[in-house]
């Protein structure tokens, strides 16, 4: 005779084993994706920088200041003893440019210098003796600070720079990046689109065109950012923004989003399959996102 309880058992055992190789299985599946991720953090031996810093012969304590190492930046608070420290950085040589303003005097400082970074760490003694003071300095000092989101101090570098004796190029640059601070800062799209009306008359068509685009697209009017993008892109095929840090392919790629925005599929498909300029990671990673969502 049967017995169907012992059969019962043995399904509800072989019910168990099979989810138990399942769970097993995820497991390694989890473990392999984590190696995967680890491998492409770059796991290796990593070194660090620790540094004092000063100011006019005095320690520069608890006061945020801006690091760059070899193209990374970031901002950084120094602390009462004038100290500050950064891990996980690159074995081998390293470019380090530390910036700093001053907020009592507005004055603006800069130390840069190559270190070789072992897994001992470097120990640096930054010393603040000299301002910036000229238009590029001052300018790339601002885009920094708007890349970081501070805003504050991005406002008071342009503020410098109205103070120079300007060129035509160099007050068209000052305009442009008014009219980005504006936009991205506050969301303030009527003194952004001055900005950008003002450089466009000094003669920055092209950069400034795309400023303009911008703002019509933060407005909702995606029929009328497409027209300004694409006018911008004739005028000067190969346009290149320092900030947003923006080449001719990603500005691309922003323009197939703006037509998806307006329900035109096939013409956003045909743009994102049609480019072939140069496109940064971020926007290649967009471009691939889009194509795959819509099914392309």
């Amino acid at each position: 005779m049967i017995d169907r309880g012992c059969i019962r058992e043995r399904k509800t055992n072989s019910t168990m084993e099979k989810k138990l190789k399942a769970h097993r299985d995820w497991l390694k599946l989890a473990l392999m994706l984590g190696l995967l991720i680890v491998l492409a953090a770059g796991c290796g031996p990593k070194g660090f920088i620790k540094a004092t810093v000063y100011c006019d012969g005095q320690l520069l304590a608890n006061q945020e200041i801006l690091v760059t190492i070899s193209g990374r930046t970031r901002t950084v608070a120094t602390s009462a003893t004038g100290t500050f420290e950064i891990s996980g950085i690159a074995l081998g040589p390293q470019q380090i440019s530390v910036s700093f303003q001053d907020p009592k005097t507005k004055l603006n400082y800069k130390w840069e210098k190559s270190v070789q970074v072992g897994i001992q760490g470097v120990k640096l003694d930054i010393t603040f003796t000299g301002a910036l003071t000229t238009f590029d300095e001052l300018l790339k000092a601002a885009r920094i600070q708007m890349i970081q989101g501070q805003w504050e101090a991005a406002g008071r570098y342009l503020d410098d720079l109205e103070r120079h004796a300007l060129d035509p190029i160099q007050a068209q640059s000052l305009k442009i990046a008014w009219g980005w601070f504006y936009l991205h800062s506050q969301g303030d799209d009527a003194r952004a689109q001055d900005y950008f009306e003002q450089a466009m008359a000094l003669g920055a068509t092209g950069l400034a065109q795309v400023g303009l685009a911008g703002v019509k697209a933060l407005q909702g009017r995606y029929e009328m950012a497409i027209t300004d993008l694409e006018q911008a892109l004739q005028r000067e095929p190969y346009l290149e923004l320092a900030y947003p840090d923006l080449d001719t392919g990603d500005l691309y790629v922003v323009l197939a989003t703006w037509y998806l925005q307006v329900g035109d599929k096939d013409r956003a498909v045909a743009i994102l399959e049609n480019q072939n300029q140069g496109t940064s990671m971020v926007g290649q990673n967009v471009k691939n996102a889009v194509l795959t969502a819509i099914g392309s």
